[in-house]
């Protein structure tokens, strides 16, 4: 590496400038063997490098929470939470347990003898500027309908944790769209299953033939009206009355 291509070094870490920099910087990962495992060539941790630029990452940063699941770029939840934080958007949190429509404590008794299908977790935050609540939920329930629980891996050691940080990705993504920028948590990208997807052909559109009198067009259903899950999703704005009572 010549004089003109150091590269910068600060408290913060490197100051990439260039495509040949970032190149060199992932060749240095390689040799010294730091390399996430799935990231083994170049061109690998040069995007994930990029990827995590773009979400405000340095280069170590990125490699630590980037994760390639079917071939896109993922971030750790922890990750996440910490960029959250890191641009002072949130503006209160609350985390917790229901079942049977109450809010309840985890009991540890459900970790070897199971817990009731009814149990999930609730997850609220809020931003800061927005006066409502983004809510996110996942239950055992839903995890049993996915064939997820009991799943050899993380669903089967630590489920308490994945059903967490599934409602954690509901909310955190209505709220934080911006930040994550398309990009989405490792733990929930994790268990989709690889789609394999063939076009076909149908051959040549035949042209429309003009009518002389006029015909009703239908208009196509909104997103509101085609599915009825579209409001589900959407934060729930809490009275200030009811701010003592979080679920």
């Amino acid at each position: 590496m010549t004089r003109k291509d150091e590269v910068a070094v600060s408290r913060t870490g490197i100051a990439i400038q260039n495509l040949h920099q970032l190149e060199e910087f992932a060749n240095m990962v390689l040799t010294a063997k730091m390399n996430p495992k799935g990231l083994d060539k170049i061109p690998q941790l040069c995007i994930a490098i990029q990827v995590g630029l773009e979400l405000g990452l340095a280069p170590m940063q990125a490699l630590a929470s980037i994760a390639v699941i079917n071939n896109k770029p993922t971030l750790y939840g922890e990750a996440g939470r910490a960029l959250i934080h890191s641009h002072n958007l949130m503006a209160d949190l609350q985390e917790g347990w229901k079942s049977g429509g109450d809010l309840v404590a985890f009991d540890p008794g459900w970790v070897t003898n199971g817990p009731p299908d009814d149990l999930e977790s609730i997850v609220r935050v809020k931003r800061v500027g927005i006066p409502a609540w983004f809510i996110g939920s996942f239950s055992v329930a839903q995890a049993k309908a996915a064939g997820l629980w009991g799943k050899v891996g993380p669903w089967k050691s630590y489920w308490p944790d994945q059903i967490a940080w599934k409602a954690r990705w509901r909310a955190d993504k209505q709220a934080f769209a911006d930040v994550f920028r398309g990009v989405r948590y490792r733990e929930e990208v994790s268990d989709y299953e690889p789609l394999d997807v063939e076009a076909t052909v149908i051959g040549d559109l035949e042209p429309v033939k003009e009518d002389s009198e006029e015909q009703e067009v239908e208009k196509p259903a909104t997103k509101e009206e085609s599915d009825p899950q579209f409001y589900s999703d959407r934060p729930e704005v809490i009275p200030v009355a009811d701010e003592t009572n979080p679920f």
